[in-house]
C-alpha cells in the first residue's frame, strides 16, 4: 500500500509540476500533455528501478531479519513475501515503460504539429508538419 501511494504521489507531483510549472511554460505549450505524462511516468520508472532489486539483495533480508527489531509475525510474513514486492516493481516498469515510450512518441508528433513561428529555438522540426 505505501509503495503503491508513493509510485500515485510521484506521477501525479510529477506531473503537476511540467503542466502548471512557470519554467516549462513554453515547452508545455509546445508539446501538451505528452510533456507532463512523459516526464511524470519517468519519475515513477525511476522510482520502480532503484527499487525492483532490493527485495532480492539476500544478504539484507537476512541482515533485517536478524536485527532485534523485527520480532512480529507480521513483519516477518512480510519479509518472505519479498519476491511479490520484485513482481509488483517489475509489472510497474513494464507498464510505465509504454507509457512513457507512447507520450515521447505524441511529443514527436506535437513538435511537428506545433510548429512555433515565435519561437524558432523551440523548434525541432525545420518547418510546419515536417515529420
Amino acid at each position: 500500500l505505501l509503495w503503491l501511494t508513493t509510485n500515485i504521489c510521484l506521477f501525479w507531483k510529477t506531473f503537476v509540476l511540467y503542466y502548471s510549472g512557470p519554467q516549462y511554460y513554453y515547452l508545455y505549450k509546445m508539446l501538451g500533455l505528452g510533456l507532463c505524462v512523459s516526464r511524470a511516468s519517468a519519475s515513477v520508472l525511476n522510482l520502480n528501478c532503484s527499487l525492483v532489486l532490493l527485495p532480492m539483495c539476500r544478504s539484507l533480508l537476512a541482515f533485517i531479519r536478524g536485527s532485534q527489531k523485527v520480532t512480529g509475525r507480521k513483519v516477518r510474513r512480510l519479509l518472505d513475501k519479498s519476491k511479490t514486492f520484485h513482481v509488483a516493481c517489475g509489472v510497474a516498469i513494464c507498464v510505465f515503460s509504454v507509457v512513457h515510450v507512447v507520450a515521447h512518441m505524441a511529443n514527436v508528433l506535437s513538435f511537428s504539429l506545433r510548429y512555433s513561428e515565435e519561437f524558432p529555438a523551440l523548434n525541432v522540426a525545420r518547418y510546419r508538419g515536417e515529420v
